[in-house]
């Protein structure tokens, strides 16, 4: 009997899935509510709303990107921790702030950073162009959709 071959999802193909499902609704939510008139409850506000979806993005990309960044030494764990720290410290201020969409967008824009000086250091790790493209396309859309 010849065992069976279940088909594998290279793990680039996850990430890239996971990360096009969270920053869709960061990219179109305001759009869709300006096409609409604000949808079918037009008292509702949104941008709040928004904004936590944009967060949910942030610690997950965070989160996600400090643990597949593994590296072998002895400070990887408390970078990471202060990293995902730093970065739901700041969603904690982005989410009280009248502008805190604009605090988000810096956020996004550090976190593309990270990613931005490892692909300079070293550019065949298969995560880091995809976290690149990811955060800074949220960045831009927060600091686009801010404006209007």
């Amino acid at each position: 009997m010849t065992p069976i071959k279940q088909a594998v999802i290279p793990p680039a193909q996850i990430y890239i899935g996971i990360s096009a499902a969270l920053l869709a609704p960061v990219l179109f939510w305001p759009l869709i509510h300006n096409i609409t008139d604000n949808g079918l409850n037009p008292a509702q506000n949104i941008h709040h709303i928004w904004l936590i979806m944009a967060c949910a993005l942030l610690v997950c990309a965070a989160t996600a990107d400090s643990v597949i960044g593994y590296r072998p030494d002895n400070s990887w764990p408390a970078i990471s921790a202060a990293w995902i720290l730093f970065t739901t410290l700041g969603i904690s201020f982005s989410l009280r702030l009248p502008d805190g969409d604009w605090l988000l967008a810096l956020m996004f824009a550090l976190h593309s950073l990270r990613a931005m000086v490892a692909l300079w250091r070293n550019g065949q790790h298969w995560r880091l162009w995809p976290a690149w493209g990811r955060d800074t396309l949220a960045s831009a859309a927060l600091f686009f959709w801010s404006m209007f």
